[in-house]
């Protein structure tokens, strides 16, 4: 199947899924149940949060629940992020789609006004981009204390917060008009529990808050600020306290707000993982080919975005090792970047490559279309997985590289990524920091290379699991539990009404 013959397949083959999802629950007398789905991030941003949303909301009707999805306009969706028409198109995004304006942030009449002043504004306005995005400039790097107190207390909870008003707004009127019998918040951003949060409080709605990552609790990295941090601690309490359910995407953050919050009962902390979706992987293109550069080596991929000290060096100096040790020939081995990997840390990547004695066999491909990336993902002969720092996370795109079923190497530290892989199987766990460690990793993985074996791949009956079909699954059970919940209380109520004496 041709790569422009999948972008026109899979999007009629969505629309017939779909057509069938709301069939059947006509046909059972089960009418669809709404759902006000609140989303910063959602297409036509190809970012992992907008992705994830997605598909979260693709697969909710298939169990009875249309999403009405609440989010900004396309217009504030940062460029690079920006997906094409094409692409968007294979999305298969729900019926209904709100979105609203953003209220300026003051970051962004910070840096318009420094435009101004450099007679740049037409350029100030171009690279305004998603109000998540900002850039490290002089005040950000300021090491006075006022404008770091500032600058930490203008991000609280988050950048977004331009978007609360209007999406309130917006989302009331979406409420009525789709007759929504639940909210449901995803986040980051933190924005978005806000918008749920006004939006429970106003409609009566029960209303679902989705953590992704943490915010304070287990958070990796404090507000710059202690007050900062002292609101955004009270902001969360108010958040996982009002809310009718707190899901979390791994047991180790489900267990910090346990721990955080003992006064709310455990049950409320539900487990949801992240995962992938089988409609992306289903009739990939046939004719998207590997690089001719590629044929005939032990190649590594990474696909993604290097942030939060994503650092390639380690792995870039057990490629040299082993090249000295003459495990491998220079010419045998390649990397290939996927993504935004151009800069790591502030850093060009390929100066690291370069400083490291392996510039030449390092390949930064750049951004590519979601089939071929998924294609090079299953054509490598290993997956990168860099997680440093990721406690109580796990990266979106590990669910990817298991379903991708070649073997991973993860580059993280003790927790719950490590956790995970060791339990499920599919590739090594090492520290970044042990070089010794990640060399023996990759020698073993270019020895089963080099004898024809395919090395550590994890159980696919095991990696099934996190298909997105499956997992909203989940998720409406738990909106199905809530519902039942709400009809009980209702009853009470009106029967406490009745049997009130005049």
């Amino acid at each position: 199947m041709s790569e422009k013959h999948y972008q026109i397949e899979l999007p009629r083959r969505l629309l017939q899924r779909r057509t069938h999802y709301v069939e059947s629950a006509t046909n059972t007398a089960l009418a669809p149940q709404r759902l006000l789905y609140i989303a910063y991030q959602f297409a036509p941003s190809l970012e992992m949060g907008a992705r994830s949303c997605v598909q979260i909301a693709r697969h909710l009707p298939a169990y009875g629940w249309s999403p009405v999805v609440l989010t900004i306009d396309e217009k504030y969706v940062e460029g690079q992020y920006l997906g094409r028409i094409d692409e968007v198109a294979q999305l298969g995004l729900p019926d209904e789609v709100v979105r609203t304006r953003l209220l300026p942030h003051p970051f962004d009449l910070y840096r318009w006004l420094k435009a101004s002043r450099s007679g740049n504004s037409q350029r100030g306005r171009e690279n305004r981009g998603d109000a998540t995005s900002i850039e490290v400039d002089a005040p950000l790097r300021a090491k006075n204390r006022l404008r770091r107190f500032l600058i930490s207390t203008l991000s609280i909870p988050d950048l977004c917060t331009g978007w609360i008003f209007p999406a309130v707004i917006a989302g009331l009127k979406a409420a009525r008009r789709s007759g929504a019998q639940q909210l449901f918040s995803s986040g980051p951003f933190w924005s978005n529990h806000l918008v749920g949060f006004a939006l429970s409080y106003l409609t009566g709605l029960p209303w679902t808050a989705h953590f992704r990552d943490p915010w304070v609790a287990g958070a990796p990295e404090k507000p710059a600020s202690a007050i900062s941090a002292k609101i955004n601690e009270w902001l969360e309490r108010i958040i996982v306290t009002r809310a009718s359910a707190v899901i979390s995407v791994t047991e180790e953050h489900s267990d910090t707000f346990r721990s955080v919050y003992p006064f709310l009962s455990p049950g409320k902390f539900i487990t949801v993982p992240n995962g992938y979706d089988s409609d992306e992987w289903e009739n990939l293109p046939a004719d998207i080919q590997a690089d001719e550069k590629s044929k005939e080596k032990f190649l590594i991929t990474y696909a993604g975005t290097f942030y939060i000290e994503r650092d390639p060096q380690p792995l870039f100096r057990a490629i040299k090792s082993l090249i000295d040790d003459g495990e491998i020939g220079r010419d045998q081995i390649q990397v290939d970047l996927i993504g935004w990997c151009d800069t790591s840390e502030g850093r060009s990547v390929r100066e690291m490559a370069d400083e490291c004695g392996v510039c030449d066999c390092i390949n930064i491909l750049g951004p590519r279309s979601r089939p071929e990336t998924l294609y090079r993902m299953s054509q490598a002969n290993l997956l990168l997985l860099l997680a440093e720092r990721f406690v109580i996370q796990i990266p979106g795109k590990t669910y990817e590289y298991l379903r991708a079923g070649r073997p991973i190497l993860a580059l993280t530290s003790k927790g719950a990524l490590a956790n995970f892989l060791r339990r499920i199987g599919g590739g090594w766990v090492v520290d970044p920091k042990d070089d010794a460690g990640i060399v023996s990793a990759l020698k073993e993985s270019v020895r089963q290379w080099k004898q024809g074996r395919q090395g550590r791949v994890a159980d696919q009956s095991l990696v099934a699991g996190f298909d997105r079909r499956v997992l909203a699954g989940q998720l409406t059970k738990l909106f199905d539990r809530i519902s039942a919940q709400s009809k009980r209380i209702a009853s009470v109520q009106r029967t406490q009404t009745t049997r009130k004496p005049k």
